[in-house]
């Protein structure tokens, strides 16, 4: 399919004896549109064992030093840190997962976005912004240590452009079921994206300016879809949320 749908995802991971095996093995997505409504789909991720599932990169998240300490500073001193869901984000052939971090004050009591934290393969980064952690877990931007970690400056590890291991998803064939959808609610495609055109040839040294140039395009136009959101124009927000999408995708290409 070519267009975007609103759809609820869950993510699974292997049957195993006292939940050993956390490694994702598939998604599904069930359609929320007038015409599709409760069609589920379901995508297999190859190879088996190859992707991290939500928990292995919780663990990644809570086990990287320099995120960990940040976490402890700002979770005292009358405050303390919550988190947002976990979103999975099939992205061409590899699968991105993004979290935000939260401070609530015991003052105001309302959470304040703080830090975006994103997980692609071994890159693990968190930053004050989602376009630094785009830049960052692709291996664009510089991670700092905990003297800058309350900065501008990203925290976390990311080994360089085109570092993670790439996964593969295959789509079952959809099955209609009136049965409620998972419970975690995003957007995304029913199936990839149709390949955009091969991104012109350049030069090593200009790769990382192109990608970094098209995540600072999708972040503007995640910021869009965010102002559409809240006008109630939720068609101009599946529009952005396309864009963005498709941006992200391009960057990818530069990569590979």
């Amino acid at each position: 399919e070519e267009d975007q749908d609103f759809v609820i995802l869950r993510s699974y991971v292997p049957v195993s004896a006292e939940d050993t095996r956390k490694e994702l093995t598939a998604f599904i997505v069930g359609k929320s549109d007038p015409d599709e409504y409760g069609q589920l789909i379901a995508y297999r991720v190859e190879p088996r064992g190859g992707t991290d599932g939500p928990a292995l990169v919780n663990s990644k998240v809570q086990t990287e030093l320099d995120i960990s300490r940040v976490i402890t500073l700002l979770n005292q001193q009358g405050s303390r840190v919550e988190f947002g869901d976990l979103l999975l984000v099939p992205i061409e052939n590899s699968v991105l997962y993004v979290r935000a971090l939260y401070v609530v004050a015991q003052s105001t009591k309302l959470p304040e976005l703080r830090q975006v934290i994103a997980v692609l393969g071994e890159n693990v980064v968190m930053c004050p912004t989602l376009e630094e952690a785009l830049r960052g877990v692709f291996g664009l931007g510089s991670t700092a240590g905990l003297d800058d970690a309350i900065g501008s400056s990203c925290v976390g590890t990311a080994s360089g452009p085109g570092a993670a291991e790439p996964s593969t998803t295959e789509p079952v064939p959809p099955a209609t079921t009136t049965t409620s959808a998972p419970a975690t609610t995003t957007t995304t495609a029913s199936e990839p994206p149709p390949q955009a055109p091969p991104p012109p040839p350049v030069d090593g040294a200009e790769v990382s300016d192109v990608v970094a140039d098209l995540l600072s395009e999708a972040d503007a136009k995640f910021t869009a879809a965010d102002e559409a959101l809240r006008q109630g124009r939720l068609d101009l927000y599946q529009q952005r949320i396309e864009e963005a999408q498709e941006l992200i995708a391009r960057a990818a290409e530069y990569l590979n």
